[in-house]
C-alpha cells in the first residue's frame, strides 16, 4: 500500500493506493476537515477516465479574477501524472 497526505489549511487529503481481497487495485481519496471525513474510491480500471475528467474540470475552471479564463497557462503540463505513474501497492 502506498500513501501520501496533503495538508491544505484546515483540510487534509490522504491518497492511498490499496488492493482488494480479490486483488483489484483502487485509489482511496479521503478528505478530513472540520471534524468530518469523506471518502472516494476509484478502481484501477477507472483511473484514466477519472484523470481525464479531473483535467477537463481543472482546465475549464475560472481564473483567479473570475474572468472565465483558466487559472493555468497554455504551456503548463496536464494535471498530475499518467495512471501508470499512480502509486502502485506492494504486497508484503
Amino acid at each position: 500500500m502506498s500513501t501520501e497526505t496533503i495538508q491544505c489549511g484546515k483540510r487534509e487529503y490522504t491518497l492511498e493506493c490499496q488492493i482488494t481481497k480479490n486483488g483489484h487495485r483502487f485509489l482511496m481519496i479521503t478528505e478530513r476537515s472540520f471534524g468530518r471525513m469523506s471518502k472516494v474510491m476509484v478502481f484501477q480500471d477507472h483511473y484514466q477516465s477519472f484523470r481525464e475528467a479531473l483535467d477537463r474540470v481543472c482546465q475549464s475552471a475560472p481564473g483567479p479574477a473570475g474572468d472565465g479564463e483558466s487559472g493555468r497557462s497554455a504551456e503548463s503540463a496536464p494535471l498530475g501524472a499518467s495512471p501508470a505513474d499512480l502509486p502502485q501497492p506492494t504486497l508484503s
